[in-house]
């Protein structure tokens, strides 16, 4: 009985779970293109795991190192 209510614990997180999908407004919102975080989404450049390291803020960027341009995004 116990493995039954686990067999359907895992199967009930493993299909009732959608997958993610990132959104252009996020690019928008920080002015970089995808390109910049991502490399072969969801696969993330040095740049983006810095991104999320820091809690997906970049008020420690300087302008130089943000290198995209929303204006890719139109």
């Amino acid at each position: 009985m116990k493995m039954m209510l686990q067999l359907a614990a895992v199967l009930f997180f493993t299909l009732g779970l959608a997958p993610a999908y990132g959104v252009p407004s996020f690019a928008r919102q920080t002015g970089l293109t995808c390109n910049v975080c991502h490399r072969n989404p969801p696969e993330l450049t040095a740049f983006g795991r810095n991104f999320k390291l820091n809690g997906y803020v970049l008020a420690s960027a300087s302008s130089s190192e943000k290198v995209g341009n929303a204006k890719d995004l139109n």
